[in-house]
Parts: structure tokens; C-alpha cells; sequence
């Protein structure tokens, strides 16, 4: 056996061992199962999660861990894509959270990096750069159809800015840059093995209360992974609230 196969198949037992746990400042997720007319059934993954300074963050070693971790199980299809490795963008780091679903039809995991943007100012408020990675291995027969992470802005003070990716695309090495403007600056690559990816337009909202969505579409029956991020700014006496959530949707063959 792998260390992949065991990877899955500890994650498996202790979730069998422990439960379903909600985590603070988190909605529990669900896997649902929809019945085709055909008989089979049709598994699906959501999972919502309210970020603020009090949601349990890892620390930047927790989060250099957990990475080091999720890439020795998705490989390049890793947080840091082809590269392995974490561009020289010169943010701060402000926290990450992780979210996971693991069942007889897929492994999931899910990760969100907060940034702060050193000096810049604009009417005292201040910018942050989110990171939104998914990786998912689908299992006993399960295709991929859909990847989504989306990122969401509760308050009319705070708004959302630039994102990446900004159109749909099939190229095999798909390019995400931390740059504010163009991607003449720091970026990765992550492999796109069929299909596309591209943001959600009903569930991207640019300005005040904004949002974006990240989603990844096609048919496979392997590892596909999504990276993505985005610019907010709110004013400098706020602390971040951001509403995250993830799905993942699948057909069985």
C-alpha cells in the first residue's frame, strides 16, 4: 500500500474513531447523496467556516506543517501547485485555516491563507490577500464534476478587490499571481488535468460586501487541485470576518 492509500485509510479510521466535530466559528459539513434516475448516486460536499481573529488560525509553523503534510499527499497538485514551494511575496502572514472531508468517495482537503499587505494605506484602511487552495482525490468509481471555494465579505465597510483567476481557462499550467496588478510578480502554477477553471460569476461580486468563488469543472477520476486568490481591503479599525465555503461534487460510474 501507498503512502497515499495510507494516508486516506488513517484519515478514514479516525474519523470513524471520533466522528463528526464542528469546529469553532465553523457550520459543520455534510456529504449528501442524491439519487440519479438511473439508480446511482450522485455524492456532494459543502462545508462553511466564519473567519475572524478568533477562529482557531494555525500559526505560520502550524500552517508550514500542514502544507509540508498536504504535499506529500497531492504532490504538485499541492498548496504551492508545481513549484512546491511558496513565492517571495513579501505579505504578512495573519493566519490559515483548513477544512477536510474524507469518505468512501473522496479525500478532500481545503485551505485558506490570510495576508496582510504591508504598507499600503488608502483613507485609513488596510489591504489583505486571501489564498484559497482545494485538493480532492475521488475513490470506488467516483468522476469529479466540481471544485468550488468561495470567500465572502459580511460587511458593507469592507470590500472586495482584485482576484486571480479572473477569466475561465483549460491550459494545463494554470498561472496565479500574488502581484496587485499583473503577474509580472510573484505567482505559481498549478496542473490542470482536464476540464476548466474559472471564477463563478453569480457568485462574484466586486465592492462592498463583495465576493469571490473559484470553481473548478470537469469530468476525472483522479486528483484535481484549484488555487486561487484575492484582494480585500477594510478600514484599519476592523479586524477581518470573512465567510468561507467549499464543495465538491461528483458522479458515481
Amino acid at each position: 500500500m501507498n503512502e497515499k492509500k495510507q494516508t486516506r485509510s488513517t484519515r478514514r479510521s479516525a474519523i470513524r474513531t471520533l466522528g463528526t466535530v464542528a469546529l469553532a466559528g465553523s457550520i459543520a459539513g455534510c456529504t449528501n447523496i442524491g439519487l440519479r434516475a438511473d439508480g446511482k448516486d450522485d455524492p456532494s460536499y459543502s462545508e462553511k467556516k466564519v473567519v475572524t481573529p478568533d477562529s482557531d488560525a494555525l500559526s505560520h509553523e502550524a500552517f508550514t506543517k500542514k502544507v509540508s503534510s498536504l504535499e506529500s499527499t497531492y504532490g504538485t497538485n499541492g498548496v504551492w501547485g508545481i513549484a512546491k514551494q511558496e513565492p517571495e511575496h513579501g505579505l504578512t502572514f495573519a493566519g490559515a485555516w483548513t477544512l477536510s472531508s474524507d469518505d468512501e468517495n473522496w479525500s478532500s482537503d481545503h485551505v485558506l491563507a490570510l495576508y496582510k499587505i504591508p504598507d499600503v494605506e488608502l483613507d485609513s484602511e488596510q489591504f489583505y490577500r486571501a489564498w484559497l487552495w482545494s485538493g480532492v482525490t475521488p475513490e470506488n468509481e467516483t468522476q469529479l464534476q466540481a471544485i468550488q471555494s468561495r470567500l465572502s465579505l459580511p460587511r458593507e465597510t469592507d470590500d472586495m478587490r482584485r482576484y486571480d483567476p479572473a477569466e475561465k481557462t483549460s491550459s494545463k499550467k494554470v498561472p496565479v499571481a500574488f502581484s496587485r496588478v499583473n503577474r509580472d510578480g510573484p505567482m505559481i502554477q498549478f496542473p490542470l488535468h482536464t476540464g476548466s477553471v474559472g471564477y463563478v460569476g453569480e457568485k462574484t461580486n466586486v465592492g462592498k460586501a463583495g465576493s469571490y468563488a473559484v470553481s473548478w469543472s470537469g469530468e476525472y477520476d483522479s486528483t484535481q487541485s484549484v488555487n486561487a486568490t484575492c484582494e480585500m481591503k477594510w478600514p484599519k479599525s476592523n479586524e477581518y470576518e470573512l465567510k468561507w465555503q467549499v464543495e465538491v461534487n461528483a458522479t458515481r460510474t
